[in-house]
Protein backbone atom coordinates (compact mmCIF):
# COMPACT_ATOMS: atom_id res chain seq x y z
CA UNK A 1 0.00 0.00 0.00
CA UNK A 2 1.37 3.42 -0.62
CA UNK A 3 2.05 5.74 1.95
CA UNK A 4 2.66 9.39 2.11
CA UNK A 5 4.30 11.35 4.76
CA UNK A 6 1.83 13.96 6.54
CA UNK A 7 3.53 17.33 7.86
CA UNK A 8 3.82 16.16 11.16
CA UNK A 9 5.55 12.94 10.21
CA UNK A 10 2.55 10.12 10.27
CA UNK A 11 2.31 7.68 7.13
CA UNK A 12 -1.31 7.60 6.29
CA UNK A 13 -1.78 5.56 3.53
CA UNK A 14 -2.92 7.55 0.14
CA UNK A 15 -6.28 6.18 0.04
CA UNK A 16 -6.93 8.40 2.49
CA UNK A 17 -5.62 11.42 0.71
CA UNK A 18 -6.92 10.63 -2.74
CA UNK A 19 -9.88 12.55 -3.92
CA UNK A 20 -11.01 10.34 -7.01
CA UNK A 21 -12.58 6.77 -6.12
CA UNK A 22 -10.43 3.87 -4.09
CA UNK A 23 -9.29 1.08 -6.18
CA UNK A 24 -12.14 -1.20 -4.46
CA UNK A 25 -15.13 0.94 -6.00
CA UNK A 26 -12.94 1.28 -9.61
CA UNK A 27 -13.00 -2.42 -10.08
CA UNK A 28 -16.49 -2.80 -8.70
CA UNK A 29 -17.88 -0.69 -11.05
CA UNK A 30 -15.66 -1.95 -14.22
CA UNK A 31 -16.71 -5.59 -13.39
CA UNK A 32 -20.64 -4.35 -13.22
CA UNK A 33 -20.09 -2.01 -16.41
CA UNK A 34 -18.82 -5.52 -17.52
CA UNK A 35 -22.02 -7.58 -16.56
CA UNK A 36 -24.45 -5.47 -17.70
CA UNK A 37 -25.03 -6.77 -20.99
CA UNK A 38 -26.59 -9.79 -19.11
CA UNK A 39 -28.84 -7.26 -16.76
CA UNK A 40 -32.13 -6.07 -17.00
CA UNK A 41 -31.35 -1.66 -16.91
CA UNK A 42 -33.21 -1.88 -13.33
CA UNK A 43 -30.58 -4.68 -11.63
CA UNK A 44 -27.90 -2.71 -13.15
CA UNK A 45 -28.90 -0.12 -10.89
CA UNK A 46 -29.71 -1.64 -8.24
CA UNK A 47 -26.33 -3.35 -7.95
CA UNK A 48 -24.52 0.60 -8.60
CA UNK A 49 -26.75 1.75 -6.26
CA UNK A 50 -25.34 -0.95 -3.55
CA UNK A 51 -21.89 -0.15 -4.93
CA UNK A 52 -22.34 3.56 -3.89
CA UNK A 53 -24.25 3.09 -0.71
CA UNK A 54 -21.59 0.95 0.53
CA UNK A 55 -18.29 1.46 -0.31
CA UNK A 56 -18.00 5.03 2.14
CA UNK A 57 -18.10 2.51 4.81
CA UNK A 58 -16.18 -0.24 3.83
CA UNK A 59 -13.55 2.23 3.31
CA UNK A 60 -14.64 3.67 6.57
CA UNK A 61 -13.22 0.14 7.94
CA UNK A 62 -9.94 0.66 5.73
CA UNK A 63 -10.49 -1.33 2.89
CA UNK A 64 -9.52 0.38 -0.17
CA UNK A 65 -8.48 -3.18 -2.68
CA UNK A 66 -10.88 -6.11 -3.40
CA UNK A 67 -7.57 -8.43 -1.78
CA UNK A 68 -8.01 -6.47 1.27
CA UNK A 69 -11.82 -8.33 1.94
CA UNK A 70 -10.01 -11.28 2.08
CA UNK A 71 -7.90 -9.95 5.48
CA UNK A 72 -9.90 -11.71 8.70
CA UNK A 73 -8.52 -8.24 10.62
CA UNK A 74 -10.53 -6.15 7.77
CA UNK A 75 -13.12 -8.16 7.39
CA UNK A 76 -13.89 -8.04 11.76
CA UNK A 77 -13.29 -3.81 11.61
CA UNK A 78 -15.56 -3.41 8.54
CA UNK A 79 -18.46 -5.68 10.30
CA UNK A 80 -18.37 -3.22 12.69
CA UNK A 81 -18.38 -0.23 10.73
CA UNK A 82 -21.07 -1.91 9.42
CA UNK A 83 -23.00 -2.56 12.44
CA UNK A 84 -22.89 1.00 13.37
CA UNK A 85 -23.97 2.41 9.86
CA UNK A 86 -26.76 0.42 10.41
CA UNK A 87 -27.69 1.79 14.02
CA UNK A 88 -27.36 5.32 13.06
CA UNK A 89 -29.78 4.63 10.41
CA UNK A 90 -27.34 5.47 7.18
CA UNK A 91 -28.27 2.33 5.19
CA UNK A 92 -31.66 2.08 5.39
CA UNK A 93 -34.23 -0.23 6.60
CA UNK A 94 -33.26 -3.97 7.56
CA UNK A 95 -34.96 -4.99 3.90
CA UNK A 96 -32.61 -1.94 1.84
CA UNK A 97 -29.36 -3.37 3.56
CA UNK A 98 -30.21 -6.78 3.24
CA UNK A 99 -30.19 -5.80 -0.61
CA UNK A 100 -27.54 -3.68 -0.50
CA UNK A 101 -24.93 -6.19 1.25
CA UNK A 102 -25.93 -8.77 -1.03
CA UNK A 103 -25.42 -7.68 -4.22
CA UNK A 104 -22.39 -5.66 -2.76
CA UNK A 105 -20.88 -9.07 -2.16
CA UNK A 106 -22.05 -10.47 -5.33
CA UNK A 107 -20.48 -7.37 -7.14
CA UNK A 108 -17.05 -8.07 -5.10
CA UNK A 109 -17.10 -12.08 -6.32
CA UNK A 110 -17.78 -10.54 -10.38
CA UNK A 111 -14.79 -8.42 -9.04
CA UNK A 112 -12.53 -11.84 -8.57
CA UNK A 113 -12.64 -12.11 -4.55
CA UNK A 114 -13.37 -16.19 -3.86
CA UNK A 115 -16.09 -18.21 -3.85
CA UNK A 116 -15.29 -18.83 -0.04
CA UNK A 117 -14.06 -15.25 0.43
CA UNK A 118 -17.41 -14.08 -0.74
CA UNK A 119 -19.26 -16.45 1.40
CA UNK A 120 -17.24 -14.47 4.41
CA UNK A 121 -17.68 -11.68 3.24
CA UNK A 122 -21.45 -12.34 3.51
CA UNK A 123 -21.01 -13.75 6.80
CA UNK A 124 -19.25 -10.91 7.60
CA UNK A 125 -22.74 -8.66 6.75
CA UNK A 126 -25.26 -11.14 8.59
CA UNK A 127 -23.63 -10.93 12.21
CA UNK A 128 -23.29 -7.03 11.19
CA UNK A 129 -27.03 -6.87 10.92
CA UNK A 130 -27.63 -8.89 13.70
CA UNK A 131 -25.47 -7.15 15.65
CA UNK A 132 -27.24 -4.10 15.16
CA UNK A 133 -30.55 -5.96 15.66
CA UNK A 134 -32.73 -3.48 13.67
CA UNK A 135 -36.07 -4.34 13.77
CA UNK A 136 -38.00 -5.06 10.89
CA UNK A 137 -41.18 -3.44 9.75
CA UNK A 138 -43.75 -5.25 7.94
CA UNK A 139 -45.96 -3.04 5.53
CA UNK A 140 -49.50 -2.43 6.79
CA UNK A 141 -51.63 -4.96 6.14
CA UNK A 142 -55.02 -4.40 3.80
CA UNK A 143 -57.71 -5.16 5.47
CA UNK A 144 -61.24 -5.48 4.04
CA UNK A 145 -62.12 -2.43 6.01
CA UNK A 146 -59.09 -0.69 3.86
CA UNK A 147 -60.73 -2.15 0.52
CA UNK A 148 -63.95 -1.08 1.53
CA UNK A 149 -62.60 2.97 2.23
CA UNK A 150 -60.77 2.59 -1.19
CA UNK A 151 -63.63 1.53 -3.13
CA UNK A 152 -65.96 4.14 -2.02
CA UNK A 153 -63.20 6.87 -2.23
CA UNK A 154 -63.33 5.49 -6.34
CA UNK A 155 -66.83 6.50 -6.39
CA UNK A 156 -66.31 9.37 -4.97
CA UNK A 157 -64.05 10.17 -7.45
CA UNK A 158 -65.94 9.20 -10.54
CA UNK A 159 -68.62 10.93 -9.31
CA UNK A 160 -66.37 14.40 -8.14
CA UNK A 161 -67.87 17.72 -10.09
CA UNK A 162 -65.00 19.12 -12.44
CA UNK A 163 -63.62 22.70 -13.16
CA UNK A 164 -62.03 24.98 -16.03
CA UNK A 165 -58.60 26.25 -14.47
CA UNK A 166 -57.06 28.50 -16.70
CA UNK A 167 -53.32 28.82 -17.93
CA UNK A 168 -52.56 31.91 -16.03
CA UNK A 169 -51.41 34.05 -18.84
CA UNK A 170 -48.64 31.09 -20.10
CA UNK A 171 -50.14 30.19 -22.66
CA UNK A 172 -52.30 27.26 -24.06
CA UNK A 173 -55.57 26.49 -23.54
CA UNK A 174 -57.77 26.13 -20.23
CA UNK A 175 -58.11 22.52 -18.27
CA UNK A 176 -60.93 20.20 -17.16
CA UNK A 177 -59.45 19.29 -13.45
CA UNK A 178 -61.64 17.54 -10.30
CA UNK A 179 -62.53 20.43 -7.70
CA UNK A 180 -60.01 20.20 -4.98
CA UNK A 181 -58.60 16.56 -5.93
CA UNK A 182 -54.75 16.96 -6.42
CA UNK A 183 -52.59 13.52 -7.24
CA UNK A 184 -48.77 13.81 -8.62
CA UNK A 185 -46.90 16.49 -8.02
CA UNK A 186 -49.59 18.56 -6.00
CA UNK A 187 -51.45 19.05 -9.43
CA UNK A 188 -54.81 18.69 -9.66
CA UNK A 189 -56.19 15.47 -11.06
CA UNK A 190 -58.02 16.02 -14.60
CA UNK A 191 -60.45 13.40 -15.89
CA UNK A 192 -57.81 11.71 -17.76
CA UNK A 193 -55.58 11.06 -14.90
CA UNK A 194 -58.63 10.29 -12.65
CA UNK A 195 -59.78 7.55 -15.45
CA UNK A 196 -56.20 6.01 -15.21
CA UNK A 197 -55.75 6.07 -11.40
CA UNK A 198 -58.77 4.45 -11.39
CA UNK A 199 -58.53 1.62 -14.08
CA UNK A 200 -55.29 0.56 -12.41
CA UNK A 201 -56.60 0.40 -9.06
CA UNK A 202 -59.58 -1.54 -10.62
CA UNK A 203 -57.43 -4.28 -12.56
CA UNK A 204 -55.07 -4.71 -9.25
CA UNK A 205 -57.71 -4.75 -7.15
CA UNK A 206 -59.20 -7.75 -9.15
CA UNK A 207 -56.02 -9.56 -10.84
CA UNK A 208 -53.59 -9.01 -7.69
CA UNK A 209 -51.11 -8.23 -10.38
CA UNK A 210 -48.00 -6.45 -10.35
CA UNK A 211 -48.34 -2.50 -10.90
CA UNK A 212 -45.62 -3.07 -14.00
CA UNK A 213 -48.12 -5.89 -15.65
CA UNK A 214 -50.74 -3.47 -15.25
CA UNK A 215 -49.55 -0.67 -16.74
CA UNK A 216 -48.38 -2.69 -19.90
CA UNK A 217 -52.53 -3.55 -20.36
CA UNK A 218 -53.63 -2.34 -23.65
CA UNK A 219 -57.26 -1.91 -24.85
CA UNK A 220 -57.19 -4.92 -26.70
CA UNK A 221 -55.80 -7.18 -23.55
CA UNK A 222 -59.49 -6.30 -22.10
CA UNK A 223 -62.12 -8.37 -23.54
CA UNK A 224 -65.60 -8.19 -21.54
CA UNK A 225 -65.16 -8.94 -17.95
CA UNK A 226 -61.42 -10.75 -19.46
CA UNK A 227 -58.32 -9.36 -18.77
CA UNK A 228 -54.91 -10.83 -20.07
CA UNK A 229 -51.66 -9.95 -18.80
CA UNK A 230 -47.93 -10.67 -19.28
CA UNK A 231 -46.36 -12.07 -16.53
CA UNK A 232 -42.99 -10.92 -16.60
CA UNK A 233 -40.73 -10.87 -13.27
CA UNK A 234 -38.58 -13.74 -12.66
CA UNK A 235 -39.14 -14.88 -16.35
CA UNK A 236 -36.31 -14.18 -19.52
CA UNK A 237 -39.77 -15.15 -21.75
CA UNK A 238 -43.48 -13.40 -20.34
CA UNK A 239 -46.26 -15.81 -20.06
CA UNK A 240 -49.96 -14.83 -20.87
CA UNK A 241 -51.98 -15.05 -17.38
CA UNK A 242 -55.76 -13.99 -17.41
CA UNK A 243 -58.30 -12.93 -14.83
CA UNK A 244 -61.62 -11.73 -14.61
CA UNK A 245 -62.60 -8.01 -13.59
CA UNK A 246 -64.57 -8.18 -10.54
CA UNK A 247 -68.37 -6.64 -11.15
CA UNK A 248 -68.06 -4.25 -8.92
CA UNK A 249 -64.65 -2.58 -10.50
CA UNK A 250 -66.52 -2.72 -14.17
CA UNK A 251 -67.68 0.79 -13.60
CA UNK A 252 -64.20 1.98 -12.76
CA UNK A 253 -62.64 0.95 -15.73
CA UNK A 254 -65.10 1.34 -18.22
CA UNK A 255 -64.31 4.89 -19.01
CA UNK A 256 -60.78 4.29 -19.48
CA UNK A 257 -61.60 2.00 -22.00
CA UNK A 258 -63.72 4.25 -23.93
CA UNK A 259 -60.94 6.94 -23.98
CA UNK A 260 -58.85 4.21 -25.64
CA UNK A 261 -60.95 2.32 -28.48
CA UNK A 262 -58.14 0.50 -30.72
CA UNK A 263 -57.10 -2.90 -29.76
CA UNK A 264 -53.28 -1.52 -29.69
CA UNK A 265 -53.77 1.26 -27.76
CA UNK A 266 -52.05 2.27 -24.30
CA UNK A 267 -54.69 2.19 -21.55
CA UNK A 268 -51.76 3.74 -19.44
CA UNK A 269 -48.31 5.88 -20.18
CA UNK A 270 -45.05 4.25 -20.32
CA UNK A 271 -43.34 5.95 -17.23
CA UNK A 272 -45.80 4.81 -13.99
CA UNK A 273 -44.70 8.39 -12.25
CA UNK A 274 -47.77 10.15 -12.89
CA UNK A 275 -50.18 7.66 -12.76
CA UNK A 276 -48.63 5.87 -9.42
CA UNK A 277 -48.76 9.22 -7.95
CA UNK A 278 -52.25 9.80 -8.45
CA UNK A 279 -52.92 6.41 -7.03
CA UNK A 280 -50.95 7.02 -4.34
CA UNK A 281 -53.27 10.47 -3.46
CA UNK A 282 -56.60 8.19 -4.21
CA UNK A 283 -55.06 5.51 -1.30
CA UNK A 284 -54.14 8.85 0.71
CA UNK A 285 -57.42 10.08 0.83
CA UNK A 286 -58.97 6.51 1.63
CA UNK A 287 -57.34 6.59 5.09
CA UNK A 288 -55.00 3.60 3.63
CA UNK A 289 -51.85 3.79 5.88
CA UNK A 290 -48.01 4.15 4.17
CA UNK A 291 -45.26 2.41 4.97
CA UNK A 292 -41.94 4.13 5.49
CA UNK A 293 -43.33 6.94 2.89
CA UNK A 294 -44.33 4.74 0.65
CA UNK A 295 -48.17 3.90 -0.94
CA UNK A 296 -49.05 1.33 -3.73
CA UNK A 297 -51.60 -1.06 -4.26
CA UNK A 298 -48.90 -3.81 -4.79
CA UNK A 299 -49.78 -4.69 -1.07
CA UNK A 300 -53.02 -6.34 -2.57
CA UNK A 301 -51.12 -9.48 -3.15
CA UNK A 302 -50.44 -9.92 0.37
CA UNK A 303 -54.28 -9.74 1.04
CA UNK A 304 -54.69 -12.07 -1.91
CA UNK A 305 -52.41 -14.66 0.03
CA UNK A 306 -54.01 -14.26 3.26
CA UNK A 307 -57.87 -14.91 1.97
CA UNK A 308 -56.10 -18.01 0.08
CA UNK A 309 -54.99 -19.47 3.18
CA UNK A 310 -58.11 -18.86 5.18
CA UNK A 311 -60.22 -20.22 2.77
CA UNK A 312 -58.01 -23.24 2.82
CA UNK A 313 -56.41 -23.47 -0.33
CA UNK A 314 -52.47 -25.02 0.02
CA UNK A 315 -49.33 -22.51 -0.40
CA UNK A 316 -48.96 -24.51 -3.72
CA UNK A 317 -52.85 -23.54 -4.86
CA UNK A 318 -52.41 -20.14 -3.64
CA UNK A 319 -48.88 -18.94 -5.20
CA UNK A 320 -50.28 -20.07 -8.44
CA UNK A 321 -52.34 -16.95 -8.69
CA UNK A 322 -49.75 -14.67 -8.08
CA UNK A 323 -47.36 -16.40 -10.23
CA UNK A 324 -44.88 -16.89 -7.18
CA UNK A 325 -43.42 -20.55 -6.56
CA UNK A 326 -44.74 -21.78 -2.99
CA UNK A 327 -41.27 -20.49 -1.23
CA UNK A 328 -41.91 -17.00 -2.62
CA UNK A 329 -45.24 -16.45 -1.57
CA UNK A 330 -45.11 -17.49 1.57
CA UNK A 331 -41.74 -15.40 1.90
CA UNK A 332 -42.90 -12.13 0.41
CA UNK A 333 -46.93 -12.63 0.38
CA UNK A 334 -47.96 -14.43 3.48
CA UNK A 335 -46.88 -11.92 6.22
CA UNK A 336 -50.05 -11.20 7.62
CA UNK A 337 -50.61 -14.63 7.26
CA UNK A 338 -48.18 -15.61 9.59
CA UNK A 339 -49.25 -13.03 11.61
CA UNK A 340 -53.14 -14.24 11.98
CA UNK A 341 -51.28 -17.81 12.71
CA UNK A 342 -49.17 -16.49 15.09
CA UNK A 343 -52.03 -15.16 16.99
CA UNK A 344 -54.02 -17.97 16.92
CA UNK A 345 -51.28 -20.46 17.75
CA UNK A 346 -51.30 -17.98 20.71
CA UNK A 347 -54.99 -17.94 21.62
CA UNK A 348 -54.94 -22.06 21.66
CA UNK A 349 -52.13 -22.28 23.71
CA UNK A 350 -54.20 -19.75 26.15
CA UNK A 351 -57.28 -22.12 25.84
CA UNK A 352 -54.76 -25.04 26.73
CA UNK A 353 -53.60 -23.13 30.04
CA UNK A 354 -57.30 -22.59 30.63
CA UNK A 355 -57.70 -26.03 30.61
CA UNK A 356 -55.82 -27.21 32.61
CA UNK A 357 -55.66 -24.46 35.34
CA UNK A 358 -58.93 -22.85 35.36
CA UNK A 359 -61.65 -25.36 37.31
CA UNK A 360 -64.93 -24.78 35.55
CA UNK A 361 -67.33 -22.94 37.51
CA UNK A 362 -69.96 -24.46 39.22
CA UNK A 363 -73.39 -25.57 37.18
CA UNK A 364 -75.97 -27.52 35.97
CA UNK A 365 -78.06 -28.72 33.39
CA UNK A 366 -81.75 -26.71 32.96
CA UNK A 367 -83.70 -29.81 32.26
CA UNK A 368 -83.92 -34.04 32.32
CA UNK A 369 -82.52 -35.50 29.94
CA UNK A 370 -84.01 -37.56 27.19
CA UNK A 371 -82.27 -40.72 27.00
CA UNK A 372 -80.02 -41.35 24.35
CA UNK A 373 -81.61 -44.43 22.38
CA UNK A 374 -85.13 -41.97 22.30
CA UNK A 375 -83.19 -38.77 20.53
CA UNK A 376 -84.45 -37.77 17.26
CA UNK A 377 -82.00 -38.19 14.58
CA UNK A 378 -82.14 -34.21 14.48
CA UNK A 379 -81.08 -33.25 17.53
CA UNK A 380 -77.73 -35.20 17.63
CA UNK A 381 -74.67 -35.38 15.65
CA UNK A 382 -71.43 -37.49 15.17
CA UNK A 383 -69.33 -35.14 13.69
CA UNK A 384 -67.83 -33.13 16.46
CA UNK A 385 -64.87 -31.49 14.06
CA UNK A 386 -67.82 -28.57 13.15
CA UNK A 387 -70.21 -29.40 15.14
CA UNK A 388 -70.43 -31.19 18.38
CA UNK A 389 -68.35 -28.93 20.48
CA UNK A 390 -68.19 -26.29 17.68
CA UNK A 391 -63.75 -26.43 17.32
CA UNK A 392 -62.00 -27.55 14.45
CA UNK A 393 -58.57 -28.97 14.90
CA UNK A 394 -55.68 -28.37 12.73
CA UNK A 395 -54.33 -31.70 11.38
CA UNK A 396 -52.27 -32.95 8.96
CA UNK A 397 -53.68 -34.02 5.55
CA UNK A 398 -54.81 -37.35 5.81
CA UNK A 399 -54.99 -37.75 9.60
CA UNK A 400 -57.23 -40.46 11.09
CA UNK A 401 -60.34 -38.95 12.58
CA UNK A 402 -62.49 -41.45 13.26
CA UNK A 403 -61.44 -41.98 16.97
CA UNK A 404 -62.40 -38.38 17.09
CA UNK A 405 -66.46 -39.04 16.14
CA UNK A 406 -69.06 -39.65 18.83
CA UNK A 407 -72.78 -39.44 19.43
CA UNK A 408 -73.38 -35.34 20.77
CA UNK A 409 -76.26 -33.46 21.46
CA UNK A 410 -77.22 -30.08 22.50
CA UNK A 411 -78.83 -29.20 26.28
CA UNK A 412 -78.78 -25.87 28.20
CA UNK A 413 -76.76 -25.67 31.04
CA UNK A 414 -77.18 -23.23 34.01
CA UNK A 415 -73.65 -21.57 35.00
CA UNK A 416 -73.23 -19.71 38.24
CA UNK A 417 -71.88 -16.07 36.59
CA UNK A 418 -71.78 -12.53 38.25
CA UNK A 419 -75.31 -11.64 37.20
CA UNK A 420 -75.10 -8.23 35.00
CA UNK A 421 -78.64 -8.00 34.86
CA UNK A 422 -79.10 -8.89 31.21
CA UNK A 423 -81.80 -11.32 30.25
CA UNK A 424 -79.86 -14.44 30.23
CA UNK A 425 -78.83 -14.30 33.99
CA UNK A 426 -81.26 -15.19 36.54
CA UNK A 427 -80.66 -15.21 40.51
CA UNK A 428 -76.67 -15.62 39.80
CA UNK A 429 -76.93 -18.51 36.90
CA UNK A 430 -76.75 -18.19 33.05
CA UNK A 431 -77.94 -20.13 30.37
CA UNK A 432 -75.57 -21.61 27.79
CA UNK A 433 -76.44 -23.64 24.94
CA UNK A 434 -73.69 -26.63 25.41
CA UNK A 435 -72.94 -30.07 23.72
CA UNK A 436 -72.91 -33.16 25.86
CA UNK A 437 -71.81 -36.49 24.49
CA UNK A 438 -72.54 -40.02 25.44
CA UNK A 439 -68.95 -39.87 26.95
CA UNK A 440 -69.73 -37.84 29.62
CA UNK A 441 -68.33 -34.86 27.98
CA UNK A 442 -70.04 -31.56 28.20
CA UNK A 443 -68.46 -28.21 26.82
CA UNK A 444 -69.74 -24.61 25.86
CA UNK A 445 -68.45 -24.02 22.78
CA UNK A 446 -68.30 -19.98 23.18
CA UNK A 447 -67.61 -18.91 26.57
CA UNK A 448 -66.34 -15.76 27.86
CA UNK A 449 -63.44 -17.16 29.94
CA UNK A 450 -62.74 -14.96 32.89
CA UNK A 451 -63.99 -11.75 30.36
CA UNK A 452 -59.70 -11.71 29.12
CA UNK A 453 -60.96 -12.75 25.55
CA UNK A 454 -63.98 -12.61 23.09
CA UNK A 455 -64.72 -16.53 23.44
CA UNK A 456 -62.95 -19.74 24.07
CA UNK A 457 -64.41 -23.61 24.26
CA UNK A 458 -65.25 -24.16 28.06
CA UNK A 459 -64.85 -28.23 29.48
CA UNK A 460 -67.49 -27.98 32.15
CA UNK A 461 -66.76 -32.03 32.16
CA UNK A 462 -64.19 -33.42 30.76
CA UNK A 463 -65.09 -37.43 29.74
CA UNK A 464 -63.68 -40.03 27.55
CA UNK A 465 -63.87 -37.55 24.37
CA UNK A 466 -61.96 -34.81 25.74
CA UNK A 467 -59.00 -37.17 26.75
CA UNK A 468 -59.63 -38.10 22.80
CA UNK A 469 -59.22 -34.14 21.86
CA UNK A 470 -56.32 -33.35 23.56
CA UNK A 471 -53.81 -37.03 22.84
CA UNK A 472 -54.75 -35.57 19.22
CA UNK A 473 -53.39 -32.15 19.91
CA UNK A 474 -50.09 -33.46 21.49
CA UNK A 475 -49.44 -36.60 19.01
CA UNK A 476 -49.84 -34.18 16.01
CA UNK A 477 -49.31 -30.49 17.38
CA UNK A 478 -52.10 -29.90 15.54
CA UNK A 479 -53.69 -26.40 17.15
CA UNK A 480 -57.33 -26.72 18.70
CA UNK A 481 -58.78 -23.36 17.60
CA UNK A 482 -62.41 -22.00 18.73
CA UNK A 483 -64.51 -21.40 16.12
CA UNK A 484 -64.92 -17.57 16.45
CA UNK A 485 -69.06 -17.53 15.04
CA UNK A 486 -70.52 -16.75 18.46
Amino acid sequence: MTEKLDPDGLHIPSEFLDEGPSELETDLLAGLDRDRVGMADKTWKNHRQAIKKLVPHVENAGIFTVDQLTDTDALLALRETIRKAIQDGGLGSPGTVESYTGKFASRCASAGLSDADTDRLRGTFRQARKGAAQVREEEPELTVDHIRSLVETMHSWLNHPTEIRGRNGRGGTDVEVLVGIYGYRGRQVTPLRRDRALGLAALQLSGSIRTGSALDITRGDVQGQRVRFKLKKGRVDPHWREFDIHPSQTIFLAPLLERFPGPEERLFPKGADEVGGDLRALMIQAGIPQHKGRLGLHRVRKAFIKANYEAGLSASEASAGLGNSPMVAEKAYATHTRKDRDRKSREAWMDALSAALVDPPEWKFEDEPIAWNRLPPWSSTEDPLNLGPALSVDLPEGTDTTNLECLWRMRYVLVKEDDDGSDWWSDGWRRYGAFESVLDDVVIPWHALSGNRKYTPLWLSRGGMATKWWACLDLNQGLLVPNQQA
